[in-house]
């Protein structure tokens, strides 16, 4: 036997109060298309209530409105989700998808901002955690305290500028590479202390000082192509043999 649907009139002047199926609902959860129920006809309704459980696809709702395709969805008769979720929003719109079912592919937690864009999101299957914001700034502020981040592998920082300031830097690396462009480099005092130190410079080096001073232990050595050494005042040569040519 074939089911009917019978648009009946009721209080207040409202033609249609029944069920429907929620086949198709927008990005933003507020609008959505619905067959009714016994038939093939398809009508579009706004989500006028608000519920603890969202609405999701398959299922069965209560509807009424005054015309078939300015429906509203008043109430949920059956949900076809397994899930257990609660939406809860702020007064600007912003809301949060919390999914208290046993964890699944599907069950995530989900925040996002009044303009329906993904703020966080953690996955309990995959133990993956994800801050994401499309416009606007993230900030990580304690005003009485430290920042730490701890990762048993890789840290990895994409930015286009990436600006510090701190009174004191420390770190201690096992091995570092850095790849510059353009390197500048401004201190009051620098001092360095290596094993061995290797310099490869393919064109110039050129060094500007008020004063220079080298010591040496040992071996002081010297080679170029050609050499010019000159001296505006004094030039002076002090060792205990001298060999030239």
């Amino acid at each position: 036997m074939n089911a009917t649907v019978e648009l009946m009139p009721t209080l207040n002047g409202i033609p249609y109060f029944g069920s429907a199926k929620v086949v198709e609902m927008d990005s933003h959860a507020v609008k959505v298309r619905m067959q009714l129920m016994g038939g093939e006809r398809m009508v579009s309704a706004r989500i006028a209530i608000q519920q603890s459980n969202p609405i999701g696809i398959n299922d069965e709702v209560l509807i009424a409105g005054s015309k078939l395709n300015e429906m509203f969805v008043i109430g949920i008769i059956s949900s076809s989700s397994p899930s257990s979720e609660k939406i809860l929003k702020t007064a600007n719109g912003a809301y949060a998808s919390l999914s208290h079912c046993a964890p699944s592919p599907e069950s995530k937690i989900q925040v996002y901002s009044p303009r329906n864009e993904l703020l966080f999101e953690y996955d309990p299957v995959k133990e993956h955690a994800k801050v994401n914001l499309s416009k606007g700034n993230l900030e990580l502020c304690t005003e009485d305290g430290d920042i730490r981040l701890n990762s048993a592998n890789a840290v990895q920082i994409n930015s286009h500028v990436i600006d510090m300031n701190s009174k004191k830097l420390t770190a201690h690396v096992g091995y570092a590479k850095l790849v510059f462009h353009r390197l500048e480099t401004f201190a009051d005092t620098i001092v360095e202390q290596a094993k061995n130190v290797y310099r490869a410079v393919a064109q110039l080096t050129q060094l500007r000082t008020g004063r220079m001073r080298t010591l040496v232990d040992e071996t002081y050595q010297f080679k170029a192509n050609k050499a010019f050494m000159k001296s505006e005042d004094d030039f002076k040569i002090k060792g205990e043999k001298i060999y030239l040519g």
